[in-house]
């Protein structure tokens, strides 16, 4: 597949990976909200842990917030949650190991004015865990860094994590975030050393976010058959040695393969290996 071909094809699959959701079936919904103005998992059927399931829309109200968290070993499936509502949010959490959080859809745009990370994952050392099929491309009106990030990988993070087939379209704050598991044990910086998991990303598209649409940091680390459209950087390898793979990565304002990042001596040292890529 050449280039141009690899740019159509994955435009279409990350559409088709949240859309397809509506081929699954009848869909219900799920309202409702607590004290605290969060909608909770529980509004959501058993559809969201079997993927056997038509899946369910979860329409968020007004001014509230969606929240659910993903444990070891448990699964959330086939849900499209709608923040179309003015001040309407969600919250997704996944830590631990072997957790799946697969066909999941993000209707509506993100109407918020500050920084936010609404989708954290890390994976326990020694564990694997998956995001499949994730749409969140509606966009976001903040066009000022930071604001909000399409998912974010913790600093803990010290396993395995694949993201596969997701859709992330103009967000203000990285599309995928996931470089700070290569911080560096050093006095240099008040931060805690990152816990070196791995992240691979896969058939995945983003387009026009700002600082960059794959970032990365750990050794192990790559983007393989990708696309990175516009915005800031389209992959940065921030520490330590990672890979861009059969990647078509094109009109980024401040280059579609950076290494490295300015302020870090640990960055000094970052290598990207580029193979069969396309990028400017």
């Amino acid at each position: 597949m050449d280039e141009r071909s690899r740019r159509r094809f994955l435009e279409g699959t990350a559409v088709v990976a949240a859309v397809g959701l509506g081929g699954c079936g009848s869909r219900g919904s799920g309202r409702g909200a607590t004290g605290d103005g969060r909608t909770t998992a529980d509004t959501v059927s058993n559809a969201a842990t079997d993927s056997s399931q038509p899946y369910r829309s979860v329409v968020v109200d007004p001014e509230t917030q969606f929240s659910v968290r993903i444990g070891s070993g448990e699964r959330f499936e086939n849900v499209l949650i709608d923040i179309s509502a003015e001040g309407a949010t969600f919250d997704i959490e996944a830590t631990g190991s072997d957790w799946v959080v697969r066909n999941v859809g993000i209707e509506g745009i993100w109407d918020r004015h500050k920084k936010a990370e609404p989708f954290r994952a890390s994976v326990d050392r020694g564990s694997a865990a998956r995001i499949e099929n994730f749409y969140f491309a509606d966009g976001a009106p903040d066009d000022t860094y930071p604001g909000v990030t399409g998912i974010y990988v913790y600093r803990a993070h010290a396993g395995r994590l694949r993201i596969d087939r997701t859709n992330i379209q103009d967000m203000p704050d990285n599309a995928i975030y996931a470089s700070t598991p290569g911080y560096p044990d050093t006095d240099e910086y008040p931060l805690p050393e990152g816990g070196g998991g791995v992240v691979e990303i896969t058939n995945s598209y983003a387009a026009d976010c700002l600082a960059a649409h794959f970032r990365l940091g750990t050794a192990g680390s790559f983007a393989r058959n990708c696309v990175a459209v516009g915005g800031h950087r389209g992959f940065i390898g921030r520490f330590e040695h990672t890979r861009a793979i059969d990647c078509d990565l094109a009109d980024s304002s401040h280059g579609d393969v950076v290494v490295g990042a300015r302020g870090w001596d640990a960055s000094d040292e970052a290598a990207v290996t580029v193979e069969n890529c396309r990028f400017e």
